[in-house]
C-alpha cells in the first residue's frame, strides 16, 4: 500500500510540474498544441457519447426490424402482412422515444419468390449533442432482416372431390372445368408448402379422392375383414379383380379411425345387374350390355368389364343415348363414366402420406372426373384422418416409412392438416351403389338419426369434423363453384378448425388465391440473416 500511494504522488508530481512548466513557458509554443488537443478530446467525447446513443437506437431499430419481420409471415391472412408489420414495428420502436422518434420501415416481397422470402428494412435519425459542434446535427442508422418461409413439420393431407360435376365450369356459362382448376390450385399450395426442393425435413403429404366411395388402394387387403378377404378368393369380382374400394362400417365407425385390426373393412362391390334396359343405371358385366349400331339403334352385345373412366367419348348430332344419362351438345367433351364391372365408380386410389413433391403432384394430375353414386364428403374426411392417424401406422403399403408413419398425435412441432374441398353437396340416391349402399340402406342403419339421406351425410360428415378436431387434427374447408348450397357451406365453415380456415372459393381465380393463402398459412417463418 505505501510503495502504490508513494507512485501515486510521483506521478501527481509530474503532472503538476508539465503543467507548470507549459504555464511559465513564455514563447507559447505548447499553447496551440494543447488546443488541438481540447479540441480533439471534445469531439472523441462527443463521438462517444452520441455514438452510444445511436448504438442504442440501432439495437431497438435491429429488434423493432425483426419483430416486425415476424409479424408479417405470421399473419393469419396474408394479405393483413403489411399492417402487422407496422403495429409491432411502432410498438418495439417506441421504446428509442427518449433519443429518436423518426423510424421507419419498409416491407417488401421478393419478386422472384414472394410466397417464401419478405424483406423488412428500417432507418431512423438520432439528434446529436456533442457532435453538433462540429456540424453533424444527426445520424443515421439502419438496420434490416430477410424472413424466409419455411415447411413447418407437418402430415398433410388434400381431401379433394373427384366426382362427375368437377367435370364442369366453376361458374354456369364459364369455361374450364373444376377438376383442372382444383388441380393447379392444389399444385400451387404443395409448392409454396414445399419451396424449390422435392422433399423437405418433417414434411409428408398425402392425397385422397373421393366420390361416392373411396379407393384405399387395391394392395391394402390388410385392411379387409375375414368375410372381405373371403369374397375376393371365392371369386365375387371374378373375371376382375378388386381395385380398393371399400363400404363404409356400421355403428359410427364411419365417423373415426378405428383401425381395420379392431374392426374389418369389407370391400366394396357394385353387383351385376343382370339387365337390358339400355339405361344408365344398368352395370350387366356378366350377361349382356347396351350399345348402339351404326344406324343409332340399341341392340344387346355380350358384357364385358370396362372399368376405365372415359373422358374422351364426344355425342354427334345432338344425339343422346338412353344409356348415357346425362344431357350433352354437339362436340361437347363427355366426362360420364361409362365403365362397367365390380368396381364401377371407384375413382383415383389414395396417395398415403410421402415426402416427394413429385409423387403428390402426379397424384394431383391423376385426378379426374368420375360418375355414378352421388357425393359422400363425410366419407372422404373419414379416410384422410386414417391417413394421418397414427393408429394407422404400420398399414399403409406404398407410403414412405410406414413403420414409423403416421406419427403420434402429440409430436411436439408437428401439426397434422386435413384441406377438404367439395364442389356440391352430399348426394346419396336409390339407383347407384356407394360406400354406403343405396339411400335406403343408409336410412335402415341403426345409427341412423335423420329421416332424409342427404341430412344424414351431413350430421356424418359434421361428426367426422369433430372427432377428428378432438385429435387436434387441423382442417380446412373449400366449398368450390356454384352449385354448394347455403346448408353446405355452413357445414363447411362449422368443420374448418378456425372460421378463417374456411373458404368460399367462386371460380377458378378464386381458388387459385384461396390455395395460396393456405399454403402460406401452413408456412412457419425464421430469421435467416
Amino acid at each position: 500500500m505505501r510503495q502504490k500511494a508513494t507512485k501515486i504522488r510521483a506521478l501527481t508530481s509530474r503532472i503538476g510540474h508539465f503543467l507548470q512548466t507549459i504555464k511559465e513557458n513564455e514563447d507559447g509554443g505548447l499553447m496551440p498544441l494543447v488546443a488541438l488537443m481540447v479540441v480533439v478530446l471534445i469531439a472523441m467525447t462527443g463521438l462517444a457519447i452520441d455514438g452510444a446513443r445511436a448504438f442504442y437506437v440501432k439495437d431497438i431499430l435491429q429488434r423493432s426490424v425483426d419483430a416486425a419481420g415476424l409479424a408479417a409471415g405470421h399473419a393469419l391472412d396474408p394479405a393483413d402482412s403489411v399492417k402487422d408489420a407496422e403495429e409491432f414495428f411502432k410498438a418495439n420502436f417506441a421504446a428509442a422515444g427518449g433519443v429518436s422518434t423518426d423510424g421507419k420501415m419498409i416491407v417488401d416481397f421478393d419478386p422472384n419468390n414472394p410466397d417464401q422470402i419478405i424483406n423488412i428494412s428500417g432507418e431512423a435519425s438520432i439528434n446529436t449533442t456533442f457532435m453538433r459542434l462540429f456540424g453533424f446535427d444527426n445520424l443515421t442508422v439502419d438496420a434490416s432482416a430477410e424472413i424466409t418461409r419455411e415447411t413447418r413439420g407437418m402430415e398433410l393431407v388434400l381431401v379433394m372431390d373427384n366426382t362427375g360435376s368437377m367435370a364442369d365450369p366453376a361458374v354456369t356459362g364459364g369455361s374450364g372445368s373444376k377438376i383442372k382448376d382444383m388441380q393447379a390450385a392444389a399444385k400451387n399450395l404443395i409448392t409454396i408448402v414445399y419451396g424449390d426442393e422435392d422433399t423437405n425435413p418433417n414434411l409428408w403429404a398425402g392425397v385422397v379422392p373421393f366420390v361416392a366411395n373411396v379407393n384405399v388402394g387395391g394392395q391394402h387387403t390388410n385392411f379387409l375383414s375375414s368375410a372381405g378377404l373371403q369374397r375376393i378368393s371365392d371369386g365375387d369380382f371374378f373375371p376382375g379383380t378388386w381395385k380398393g374400394c371399400v363400404f363404409a362400417r356400421g355403428g359410427n365407425f364411419d365417423q373415426d379411425d378405428t383401425p381395420p385390426s379392431t374392426v374389418g373393412i369389407e370391400p366394396f362391390l357394385w353387383e351385376d345387374t343382370d339387365v337390358f334396359s339400355g339405361t344408365a343405371n344398368d352395370n350387366n358385366w356378366l350377361g349382356t350390355a347396351a350399345a348402339l349400331d351404326r344406324f343409332g339403334r340399341l341392340v344387346g352385345v355380350p358384357a364385358e368389364i370396362n372399368e376405365v373412366n372415359s373422358t374422351q367419348f364426344r355425342v354427334e348430332n345432338n344425339f343422346r343415348p338412353a344409356f348415357i344419362g346425362r344431357s350433352t351438345r354437339t362436340g361437347r367433351e363427355f366426362y360420364e363414366s361409362q365403365a362397367t364391372g365390380p368396381n364401377r365408380g371407384c375413382a383415383s386410389a389414395i396417395t398415403p402420406l410421402v415426402a416427394s413433391k413429385q409423387t403428390i403432384n402426379v397424384a394431383i394430375d391423376e385426378m379426374a372426373p368420375w360418375s355414378f353414386g352421388g357425393t359422400t364428403a363425410n366419407f372422404g374426411l373419414a379416410w384422410g384422418w386414417r391417413v394421418l392417424s397414427p393408429r394407422w401406422r404400420g398399414m399403409w403399403q406404398g407410403g414412405d416409412d410406414p413403420d414409423q408413419l403416421p406419427l403420434d398425435y402429440e409430436e411436439p412441432f408437428m401439426d397434422k392438416v386435413i384441406v377438404l374441398l367439395t364442389d356440391g353437396d352430399n348426394v346419396i340416391t336409390n339407383i347407384d351403389q356407394t360406400s354406403f349402399g343405396e339411400a335406403n340402406d343408409l336410412l335402415n342403419a341403426p345409427e341412423t338419426v335423420e329421416s332424409d339421406a342427404e341430412l344424414e351425410l351431413d350430421r356424418r360428415l359434421a361428426n367426422t369434423c369433430n372427432n377428428a378436431k378432438t385429435n387436434g387434427v387441423i382442417i380446412y374447408t373449400v366449398s368450390f363453384g356454384n352449385g354448394v348450397s347455403t346448408r353446405v357451406r355452413n357445414l363447411m365453415q362449422n368443420c374448418a378448425s378456425n372460421i378463417n380456415f374456411y373458404f368460399d372459393s367462386t371460380d377458378g381465380d378464386d381458388l387459385l388465391a384461396d390455395f395460396r393463402t393456405i399454403g402460406q398459412q401452413l408456412s412457419n417463418l425464421r430469421l435467416s440473416r
